[in-house]
Formats: structure tokens, sequence, C-alpha cells
């Protein structure tokens, strides 16, 4: 019963965190990595609120929103159990492992584990365009030209926004997670 217990505070405490968005606590020393995950994971859900695609990104209106994960099968995992059985805009969502060398527009939205920065210049050069949402982990995401970064602040983690990609990528973010993010970069038609 005990763990039991712990397993709803834990989810609750991951629940509040990500309703702001960026204020996530994650503790430094002898951080626990499946909270950072169940974090990050609730968090790219909440991104896929608050961005709009171009109309001819979904083949129909009931296409599934399409989340590849490329290089963390945890992440992969956590993000299946987030999104099991939710819907985001009328839309059910998908989420599988991504190669690497076999990223296209199938994906809506990938996310890059922090792994895979050695090849992010490959694997984005040929997607930068697309429209499809790229989240990564740390500054050298966004430097190789990815929109969202996870970044780890004070203890806490955070994303920053680069407007250039998102524009490069046909796609909007509202204001509200503009406003939510520790830093915006770039310019784009959202500021």
């Amino acid at each position: 019963m005990a763990t039991l217990k712990s397993n709803i505070q834990k989810a609750a405490w991951v629940a509040a965190v990500c309703v702001g968005l960026g204020t996530a606590a994650w503790p430094a020393a002898g951080a626990d990595l499946a909270s950072a995950r169940q974090v990050k994971a609730l968090c790219v859900l909440n991104f896929v609120k608050y961005v709009e695609w171009p109309a001819d990104a979904f083949a129909s209106t009931n296409e599934p929103v399409s989340i590849g994960v490329v290089g963390d099968g945890e992440m992969c995992r956590e993000l299946q159990m987030a999104a099991a059985g939710k819907m985001i805009r009328g839309r059910t969502i998908r989420v599988q492992a991504a190669a690497p060398d076999g990223l296209n527009d199938k994906f809506h939205l990938l996310f890059f584990g922090a792994k895979e920065n050695k090849i992010l210049e490959e694997a984005l050069g040929p997607i930068k365009t697309k429209s499809i949402l790229t989240v990564g982990e740390g500054p050298q995401f966004l430097a190789e030209g990815g929109a969202i970064a996870f970044m780890v602040k004070a203890s806490r983690i955070r994303f920053e926004i680069d407007l250039t990609a998102m524009e490069r990528a046909h796609l909007q973010i509202s204001s509200k997670a503009l406003g939510l993010a520790d830093a915006v970069h770039g310019k784009g038609p959202n500021l």
C-alpha cells in the first residue's frame, strides 16, 4: 500500500509540475532519471497542445499525432505511457522509436535523446524545412537547428525555444508556451 501511495504522490507531483511546462523541479544531485523522463514526456505532450501545424501536415482530420523518439528507448517508453489513451486536439497520439537515418515527414514531432547530440547536424539537416517539431536536450540541440531544447538550470528542467527553427518548419507556437520558456531565441512570426 505504501508503494501505491508513493507512486500516486509521484504521479501527482509530475503532473503538477508539467502544468507550468517550464518550471519542473528536478533534484540535481542523484537525480531520479525516471522522474526527469516523466516530466519531459508530459512537457512534450504539452508542446503538442501549443503548436499548430500547417493543414497539409496531416493526411486526414483523424490522423494521429505521430511522435518519434531518436536514441532514447526509456524516453520512448515514457512517452508511450504518458500518451496512452489520450487525445490532443481531437487526435490520438502515436509514439514510436525512430532511426536517425530514417527520419521523414511521417512524424509530426521528433524527440532526440541527449546521446544523439553527436549526429544532430546529419540528422536534422534533411528535416529542418519539414513540418516537424524537433525537441531535444541541451544548447547544442538549438545550435544545430532544433526548435525546443530541455535544459537543466538551478536544479530544474527548463526549456528554450528557437523561433527561427519553428518558422523554418512552418510551425506556429502559442504565446502561452513562449511565455513559459526560459528563453526564446531567433525571430519568427510569433513575435
